[in-house]
């Protein structure tokens, strides 16, 4: 049985390196909808991701998942 995973990856600049938020996502479509969300200018708000900074990754495994 194959199971799907998928996770929104958003990378951020820190001094020296960079920063990973991985957050699970119950599909594929929802994970796209809300990258495009965050990632909108609105107003005068600069701190939003930029777009090459956020991904939607899906995994997938053969393996069992609880052992």
């Amino acid at each position: 049985m194959t199971h799907v995973f998928v996770y929104l990856v958003i990378a951020s600049s820190v001094h020296g390196g960079s920063s990973w938020n991985v957050t699970p996502m119950p599909n594929m479509d929802v994970c796209n909808q809300f990258s495009e969300s965050i990632t909108k200018p609105r107003g005068f708000d600069l701190n939003f991701p930029r777009v090459s900074l956020v991904r939607c990754v899906e995994v997938k495994t053969d393996k069992p998942v609880n052992q």
